[in-house]
This record gives C-alpha cells, structure tokens and sequence, in this order.
C-alpha cells in the first residue's frame, strides 16, 4: 500500500510540473500572438469600394496597426492590417500580394478628397486606390505603382520596387524628353483646373513610356486661372535653376503651354500688366519672369 502511495504521489507532482510548464508556455506566447492579429474585423463591400475596420487589444509597438482602411474593390488590401514600420512616418513602399504600394501620411480630409479626385484626373498623376487610419489616429493616403518606375526621391527608392535616378543621370535626349512630359502633364493637369503647389524633383515618377506626377498632398483645385499659369513659371523657374531647362527650352515650353491653355495665359498677362496682350506678348513675358 505504500508503494502505491508513493507511486501516485510522484506521478501527481510530475503531471503538476509539466503542466505548470504547459503553462508557462502558453502564457509567453500568446500574448504575442495575440497582438500582431486583430480582436475583430468588420468589412463592408460594394461595387467599388472595401471598408475594413480592425478592433485590437492593445497597441503593442511603435509599427502601425490599421484601425480602418478603404481601397478600391480591384485591389487585394483585405489582409493588410499591420505594416512593419513606425506609426508616423511621413511616406514609405509596402510590397503587398505582389503589388507595390507608396503610403503617405496625411489628414483624412485630404485622403478622401484624393480619393475622390483620382476618378476624374488619372492620366496624369499616379494612381490612388484608398487610404487608411492607423490604431493611434494617423491618416495615410495609398497609391499604387502598377508598372515598373523611376522616382528621384532617394527615400523611396530604397527596396527594389522603385528604381533611384539622379539628374546626373539625364543625357541630353533624357532630358529633352524629362521637359516635354512635364510640360505635356503640366497641361493635362491644369487643364482640370488642378495645381501641384511646391513642386519637386519629387513630384515626378517616371515608368517605360510615360511621366506621372506623385506625391498628391498637395494638390489643390484653383477657381482662379491665372495661379496654374503662376505655377507653371515656377516649375520652368526651379528647372531652369537646376540646369534641366535652358532658356531655348523656356522660350518653348511657355510657347507650347500658352497654345494649350490660351485662357488662363491671357488672364495672368492682364493681372501682370493691366493690359489685354497676343500670344507673342503673353510668351515673351512669362519668359522673362521664368528667367528673371
């Protein structure tokens, strides 16, 4: 009887020494595990939109956790929920079921709005698909890159979805054709009463055959016509600072870009001198404001 005894007593502490290892097992990782994955998901569908909102226990790292995020019924975004980078940074790529994404952080006002406006002005600017809220509050507008492309934002072009170039890199016929797609772009852009206000070497994003302006935070729609005139000389005038245009190519581009757009040119030339002007004053004069 004793032996008995003791055989069931050591056999109840050893069963009770691996179950408390059982234990503490379980209670290292599932916390763990429970914190890279949302509580719940609440997902609403039509015919052009998917609206997902994420409810999570706890915010568990500096890397972002989408609270709520809507995208364009083509795009696969439905498993995107958590993006290893920190909550907060101002753009980055994310590489998600093969497609090649650029979230950059904004306000949901301007979110929407760039999701609303992609609709009517997408042959000249990359393509926006949705926009997300993160679990601390910050907005992000996405943007899809859907073929292979060239940008000068060096922050960008980091991983190996989007390829760095530099102005040191442009041969004449590059930049030839750098010019003439810009201004090509400038045109179809403003002609929808849109306008890129501080424009950059970084606004551009180039693909085999073609250029699309990137980097939408700032676009803005102008009741007034003479102001995307103002700001076409000031594209002309940073790219002629660079080196990029020369003055023959200045006298060109405000040609080609007067032609086009023969309303707000004439509006700028009379706001500029209070007087009514032909085609080769208003040229004339936006050339002498661009080269000073």
């Amino acid at each position: 009887m004793k032996t008995d005894y003791l055989e069931l007593h050591i056999a109840e502490e050893a069963e009770k020494k691996i179950s408390e290892e059982l234990v503490k097992t379980e209670d290292a990782s599932l916390p763990e595990f429970v914190k890279d994955i949302p509580t719940s998901v609440k997902k609403s569908v039509n015919r052009e939109s998917v609206s997902i909102d994420y409810i999570w226990e706890k915010v568990s790292s500096d890397s972002i956790q989408l609270r709520h995020i809507e995208f364009s019924s083509k795009e696969t975004l439905d498993s995107l929920y958590r993006i290893n980078e920190k909550d907060g940074t101002d753009q980055f790529v994310v590489r998600h079921n093969a497609v090649t994404y650029i979230l950059r952080k904004t306000t949901k006002e301007v979110a929407v709005a760039l999701c609303t406006a992609f609709r009517k002005i997408k042959c000249s600017v990359e393509s926006i698909v949705g926009y997300a809220k993160t679990l601390i509050g910050n907005f992000y507008v996405i943007s899809k890159i859907d073929q292979t492309s060239w940008t000068f934002d060096k922050s960008l072009s980091k991983g190996n979805y989007l390829h760095n170039i530099d102005l040191v890199h442009l041969d004449d016929q590059h930049r030839k054709s750098l010019i003439d797609l810009l201004v090509e772009k400038t045109i179809e852009l403003h002609s929808k009463n849109l306008l890129i206000k501080n424009f950059s070497l970084n606004n551009i994003l180039f693909t085999n055959n073609t250029l699309l302006f990137t980097d939408l935070r700032n676009l803005r729609l102008s009741r007034k016509k003479s102001l995307l005139v103002e700001e076409f000389k000031k594209m002309l005038h940073y790219l002629f600072n660079l080196g990029i245009v020369s003055s023959v190519d200045v006298y060109h581009a405000t040609a080609v870009y007067c032609s086009a757009l023969e309303k707000p040119s004439e509006e700028w030339y009379r706001e500029k001198t209070g007087k009514n002007g032909d085609s080769y004053k208003i040229i004339t004069a936006m050339e002498k404001a661009v080269l000073g």
